[in-house]
């Protein structure tokens, strides 16, 4: 079943192209209002990235696009931006300027009514996509559909099995060979970070030399964010005085172009409750997109 669909077009606060604002208002769009969110990292490429501006002109043109946020820590140039999207998607379709400190994004002069400025975690912004994703769910669901959970494909199963029963000795040597790729700090080019949220499945990748765990970092940042600037979210909430959120997040590297497989293995490290690191390991089969494997089952407890 579609969603309701919102553009973030900001660009990142580290030369990574992370935004722990942006990010968290885009967690609490997906996982608290229900909608799909593309971000865009810089408003410049509403204009520049040919391939998105055509696949959102098709969203827009069955009326999946509810607005466009649009933000930077640079200039961003108000004028233009809203001459684009008029131009190119709607005369009428909401347009949210982010206000940057204390400064007023200028549009009162441009005599739109749909133009808003709002801060990332203002309620008002919040309102603004409630009443939206409303209108567009009472236009377009007559009827509440219900679909199928998605089904692993017959080749992910294929896979899965061989890599699950594999020897523990087979699995020591290829966890001991895909670990010590590259010089050990890189693990080369087909090697990333990821890490994984068991309470919201919320996850996050990272890759580059030495920049693995930073993946935690940013999750951990970007959870956090959401804990603080939306109290509404009360379900992340932790009633723990040592921890802002609920859940531990869970890191393992994803290792591409593994000879004998089509599909990632996924190294997990299970440093987080057994029922925790069950329901992540259950949420990547039935996504088929990584095989997932603990580092328990190459090396033991203690032996890793």
């Amino acid at each position: 079943m579609s969603k309701p669909l919102v553009v973030i077009a900001e660009g990142g606060e580290s030369r990574m192209g992370y935004n722990s604002s942006r990010d968290a208002l885009s967690f609490v769009l997906r996982h608290y209002h229900g909608l799909d969110v593309e971000i865009l990292n810089g408003w410049y490429l509403l204009e520049q990235d040919t391939d998105f501006i055509f696949r959102i002109q098709s969203e827009d043109s069955v009326g999946r696009v509810l607005a466009f946020l649009v933000g930077d820590k640079y200039h961003v140039d108000v004028g233009r931006i809203v001459q684009l999207l008029r131009k190119n998607f709607s005369p009428t379709i909401p347009i949210v300027f982010f206000k940057d400190g204390d400064d007023e994004v200028g549009v009162d002069g441009l005599n739109d009514p749909n133009l808003y400025c709002f801060y990332h975690d203002d309620q008002d912004l919040q309102s603004l996509i409630k009443d939206l994703s409303d209108c567009w769910h009472q236009q377009h669901l007559t009827v509440q559909n219900v679909s199928a959970k998605a089904e692993p494909t017959s080749s992910y199963l294929i896979e899965l099995e061989k890599l699950w029963s594999m020897s523990i000795t087979q699995k020591k040597e290829l966890a001991d060979d895909l670990i010590h790729r590259g010089d050990g700090v890189s693990r080369g080019e087909k090697t990333k970070g990821l890490a994984i949220h068991p309470v919201t499945m919320e996850r996050q990748v990272s890759f580059g030399r030495g920049l693995h765990a930073f993946a935690i970092d940013v999750l951990t940042d970007r959870l956090e964010t959401v804990v603080l600037s939306y109290p509404e979210v009360t379900e992340l909430r932790s009633n723990d005085n040592g921890r802002m959120f609920l859940g531990e997040i869970i890191f393992g590297f994803i290792f591409e172009d593994v000879e004998g497989f089509s599909y990632p293995i996924l190294f997990l490290y299970p440093e987080a409750p057994e029922e925790d690191v069950k329901k992540v390991v259950e949420f990547f089969v039935s996504e088929s997109e990584y095989l997932p494997i603990l580092s328990t089952e190459c090396y033991g407890i203690g032996d890793q």
